[in-house]
């Protein structure tokens, strides 16, 4: 009879290796490995929208602001010019004082807004924007309070002379000056946006990438366990069951079909026990055919030696009656002499 052990002789004296770890061990495994790629894709979702969110912040809470500043001192430059004109133009006292208060009131406003973009603005590129409009304010201001003084004097004539000749000349180039601030801004909201764009396009594109690769990552564990499992059984799961059940009841007919080369699985292991199965009942059976036949003609033998027996018997029989006729003879013989 023959000793199989399949599963000893192949793994006898191996290493470990992923067909020495359990199931349970490699569901485990390859569960992990997809959780782990989720929680990156889930980590780079939380960066990249971290990092949008700060650029959101630097345009709403930084940029935006300097440029509503910007905007407001050119709202003051325009107010100042007209009261300024409209101070030249109006007869009445106070029409007069009205608008020379307005242009007080205006640079408070505007050095206030300065004064905010000055302490906001800390780019080296944006403070030498900052700083030539601060020296074109000072250029516009040096003018602009010649102007009051001579207006205040009571010399119009020569301080409307200044205003068109001068004034109106440094207040185009203050204007201009702040609108460089301005367009500053504007470039560096710009450049966020596309920043912030930029970062979302990758961070999408990283997204799908990782996602991807945890998908690709899931499928290959799943296509490996499951060809591992499925070599380790050989064949579906459903079928190695059904053959396990047919040997268990007995049932050593039916062909249990393994695939070329298999010899380890766990069909492979079932067919074998079935093969010496087979062959351990078909040499029972000629056994049993040998001793029935053997018991046929020991059966014959006593037969013929009990008919020997008693024909043998009969003739001792025989024997025994011509001896008491012989002795029975002789006796009257002897009598009769």
């Amino acid at each position: 009879m023959r000793d199989y052990r399949p599963t000893q002789s192949k793994t006898k004296g191996k290493t470990l290796n992923l067909s020495n770890v359990n199931v349970g061990t490699r569901l485990m495994g390859g569960f992990a490995a997809v959780i782990i790629a989720l929680i990156i894709v889930g980590g780079v979702g939380v960066f990249g929208m971290r990092e949008l969110a700060a650029d959101v912040r630097l345009m709403t809470n930084d940029l935006f602001p300097k440029t509503v500043l910007a905007n407001n001192i050119i709202d003051g430059i325009n107010v100042v010019a007209r009261s300024m004109r409209n101070a030249l133009l109006a007869s009445d006292p106070q029409a007069i004082q009205k608008e020379l208060d307005r242009v007080a009131e205006v640079r408070e406003a505007v050095t206030r807004a300065f004064a905010e973009l000055d302490r906001t603005i800390r780019s080296p590129e944006g403070r030498a924007v900052l700083e030539k409009a601060v020296a074109a304010r000072a250029v516009y201001a040096t003018g602009q309070a010649e102007f009051l003084r001579l207006f205040r004097e009571g010399k119009a004539e020569e301080a409307k002379v200044l205003l068109l000749a001068r004034v109106t000349a440094d207040q185009q180039k203050y204007s201009d000056a702040v609108n460089n601030v301005i367009d500053f801004q504007e470039k560096l909201m710009t450049r966020t946006g596309q920043e912030a764009d930029s970062q979302v396009t990758r961070n999408l594109i990283e997204i799908l990438a990782v996602g991807g690769v945890a998908v690709a990552l899931g499928l290959g564990i799943a296509l490996l366990i499951t060809r591992r499992l499925t070599a380790q059984l050989g064949g579906e799961p459903d079928y190695a069951a059904e053959v396990a059940r047919r040997v268990a009841a007995g049932d050593l007919t039916q062909p249990v079909v393994a695939r070329d080369g298999d010899t380890t699985s766990v069909v492979a292991a079932m067919k074998a026990m079935q093969d010496m199965l087979a062959s351990v009942i078909g040499t029972i059976r000629e056994a049993t055919d040998t001793v029935g036949t053997a018991s046929q003609e020991i059966a014959a033998g006593n037969a013929d030696l009990s008919q020997r027996t008693e024909e043998q018997a009969s003739s001792l029989e025989e024997t025994a009656s011509s001896m008491e006729e012989l002795t029975s003879t002789v006796k009257q013989n002897a009598d009769n002499a």
